[in-house]
């Protein structure tokens, strides 16, 4: 007996695993089947499922994979649907449907080379598959190469007579080369094959709105809805078409015909909440986004819709509900993540919104939203190289973000960049030539650049943009006012100051004007009438009585200037252009502590501020407390390591009163870096190069510096001491003489009478 069993233990052991075998292919079969009936049926989630149960129990079905890359496509899932395919023909590398697929996707994504091999070696496979053949004519046109593109198309309407698509690139083609006449024909030709063929149509479409004949495209729109008389697109087609004619009427009638051939469906609904969102009709709006998230509650992506629409709307509360709930259900949804932080942004959470975004573009680097999210909290945080850096990258992946290119414009101006300015205004114009903060923005360029006639012409601009804006007639005032023309100065001024009596800017410029024209009971008199407006706003007040210190100023009431300052802050203690004031009017009448303390009262509101440190530390230097000095000048440079005023002072310091050399070269060479053109900086560098023994490059920086202001004794000098050390005794004669000459009285003058004395022996 033993034996026997023995015996039959090996025959049991392979039909155990053979009946596994079956029972697992079974199972393979069963899922591929109930697959494809859900992918017929348009089910393709639970497609999916299917297919992914089959490549769980059989990793090397290269059909499973294939049909799983055509539901994610369907899904709108192209990363997971390209991941499919690769898989599916790592299995299976000679199916020419695969390799085209793969192809298709490298194509989308750019790698035109490599889609190019992949589509030749389904070509080789089969030469009169037009499903190739057409891909194939679609990379040579990305490479330009239309002639080629041209014969297989044609090739392929050999094979196909039908073929509608390649009627349609032809006619691609044929736009390209400004043959319209031709790909007009071919696109009639294209529609002909399929009158029902909605794509053919669109493409006819578009064709003649880029050709400016409306009167055709709505012709087309109307065969294509008479055609389709069941399918709501055609219908929102034209609602989108009549939107663009401004035909509201007409666009919200085709958006209603539409939901009322598919009531269950929500695209119409998302294009009529379009259109009331864009129509100023909110409640509609809502009504429309409501009534699609009815028929598809479990969409997230359409609730993340609704949320942004409660978002841009300002309620804040309802948005922040649907994003919380969002998450809840899936906490990694990018989408509702990207709202979020948008939300945060909103509500100066930027602690919040900042590692949110950080995590995001870890996710997807390419975001350009994440990156302009990004650029925006760093304006916040008044970061301006890191904000400069993320729009900029966010124009990297978008060009067309007009918004980014106008913060970053703005940026660039503020940081006096003004030729990166400019190109960003210029970009943003070239696409909105009536674009008000580009307009500005380049018309203040302009300005800077000194060309006077073009920065008029762009501020008188923008008073026909937007008659209504006090800025452009500002502007054309300001400029009239650099100009000292007065009178017109006074017209534009008075109309901006008609829009906006609250605009302090506008006031300012013309009590300045007054002072100017030496009528300040003038000027007394309209502060006055706008203290009697202004109400309570501190801020307001403040300014008022700074203006009055002004008038007081210019007719040498000094002390009275200094009450009005007084009076400025006890309206407004943090309005700090007055502590300014008063510190200019201490350091005039030689009182030293005092524009220190005022100086420090500035820093007490706000440390961060690098003008005071940079005047304290000259304050300081002035009154022989270097030491204090150079710890401004270093509190400076920590806020902006590239602040040439206080680089080139530090580095002087540090020359004269240290034997530190090399950090004062490194604060020099910042200087002269940023302030190129700058004699004092040429003349501090030179200095720095004279106490390392450098000579030759001493007196190359002084030479420089008295190019650009050549009556400087200091300077002459400095240059006399280096050609003296070089043993170029006349040269330095000449400079020192030269610097007397000038100034017999300049500091360095003892010190040049002796150098003068020893040359001349």
């Amino acid at each position: 007996m033993y034996f026997k069993t023995k015996a039959l233990l090996p025959v049991l052991m392979c039909l155990f695993i053979l009946a596994g075998c079956q029972g697992e292919q079974e199972k393979i079969e069963s899922h591929l089947k109930n697959g494809m009936n859900y992918f017929s049926e348009k089910q393709y989630q639970k497609a999916r499922i299917e297919f992914l149960n089959i490549t769980q129990l059989d990793p090397e079905n290269a059909t499973a994979w294939y049909q799983l890359g055509e539901t994610m496509i369907r899904l709108g899932n192209a990363k997971e649907a390209f991941q499919a395919y690769a898989r599916a023909e790592t299995l299976d590398p000679d199916n020419t449907d695969i390799l085209l697929k793969t192809a298709g996707f490298l194509l989308l994504s750019n790698q035109i080379e490599l889609a190019e091999k992949k589509t030749d070696r389904a070509i080789l496979v089969n030469p009169e598959n037009t499903k190739g053949l057409f891909l194939k004519a679609q990379i040579l046109i990305r490479k330009d190469e239309m002639t080629q593109a041209e014969s297989i198309l044609y090739k392929i309407l050999g094979l196909t007579p039908d073929n509608y698509s390649a009627y349609r690139k032809l006619a691609e083609i044929k736009v390209s080369q400004k043959k319209y006449d031709e790909a007009e024909t071919l696109l009639l030709k294209s529609i002909s094959m399929d009158e029902t063929n909605l794509s053919s149509r669109m493409d006819m479409i578009r064709f003649y709105v880029n050709r400016k004949d409306f009167l055709k495209a709505e012709q087309e729109l109307v065969k294509a809805s008479e055609t389709n008389p069941e399918n709501p697109d055609p219908q929102i087609m034209l609602g989108n078409f009549y939107l663009r004619m401004q035909k509201e009427s007409l666009a919200e009638k085709a958006y209603l015909k539409a939901m009322e051939l598919a009531p269950q469906t929500i695209k119409p609904f998302i294009a009529a909440a379009g259109f009331y969102d864009i129509t100023g009709k909110d409640d509609r709006a809502l009504e429309m986004y409501t009534r699609a998230v009815a028929i598809q509650p479990e969409n997230l992506s359409l609730q993340n819709t609704l949320a942004k629409f409660h978002f841009k709307n300002k309620r804040l509360p309802q948005a922040e509900e649907i994003v919380s709930d969002i998450l809840e259900a899936r906490p990694n949804f990018f989408a509702a993540l990207l709202l979020k932080s948008e939300i945060k942004i909103h509500e100066k959470a930027l602690d919040e919104a900042l590692p949110l975004l950080n995590r995001l573009e870890k996710e997807k680097p390419e975001a350009a939203r994440v990156h302009f999210l990004k650029g925006v909290c760093f304006m916040e945080l008044g970061k301006t190289r890191k904000a400069i850096t993320a729009l900029s990258t966010s124009l990297d992946f978008n060009p067309q973000n007009l918004k980014a290119r106008e913060y970053l414009a703005g940026l660039y101006y503020k940081d006096s960049a003004f030729d990166l300015a400019r190109h960003q205004a210029l970009e943003i114009l070239n696409v909105m030539p009536d674009n008000y903060p580009a307009t500005e923005i380049l018309a203040n360029c302009d300005m800077q650049a000194g060309q006077g006639d073009k920065a008029l012409e762009g501020f008188m601009k923008l008073t026909k943009i937007s008659p209504e804006n006090p800025t452009g007639y500002y502007l054309t005032g300001l400029y009239y006012s650099y100009e000292k023309k007065y009178d017109e100065a006074a017209s534009y001024l008075s109309r901006a100051l008609t829009m906006d009596s609250t605009r302090m800017d506008t006031l300012t410029l013309v009590v300045r004007n007054a002072i100017k024209q030496k009528k300040n009971d003038h000027a007394l008199s309209l502060i006055q009438k706008h203290m009697e407006i202004a109400g309570h706003s501190p801020r307001i007040m403040a300014t008022l009585y700074s203006l009055k210190a002004e008038v007081f100023l210019a007719e040498n009431q000094e002390k009275t200037a200094l009450k009005a300052y007084e009076t400025a802050l006890k309206n407004d203690p943090d309005y700090l252009k007055p502590y300014f004031s008063m510190a200019r009017i201490y350091v005039k009448t030689n009182n030293i502590k005092k524009a220190i303390e005022q100086y420090t009262a500035v820093l007490d509101k706000n440390p961060d501020i690098i003008v005071p440190h940079m005047l304290l530390g000259i304050l300081y230097d002035a009154d022989g407390q270097f030491k204090l000095a150079e710890a401004n000048y270093r509190k400076a440079l920590a806020i902006n390591p590239r602040y040439a005023p206080a680089a080139n002072n530090l580095a002087y310091l540090l020359v004269l009163r240290s034997d530190d050399f090399d950090q004062a070269l490194q604060w020099a060479r910042v200087a002269r870096e940023v302030l190129p053109e700058d004699p004092a900086v040429m003349d501090t560098l030179g200095l720095v190069y004279f106490k390392k023994g450098l000579m030759d490059s001493a007196i190359g920086e002084f030479r420089d510096s008295l190019k650009r202001n050549p009556n400087n004794p200091t300077v002459l000098f400095h240059l006399g001491e280096a050609y003296l050390s070089r043993g170029d005794a006349q040269d330095a004669l000449d400079a020192f003489k030269k610097a007397l000459s000038l100034n017999k009285n300049f500091k360095m003058a003892p010190q040049a009478k002796v150098f003068i004395k020893q040359i001349e022996g």
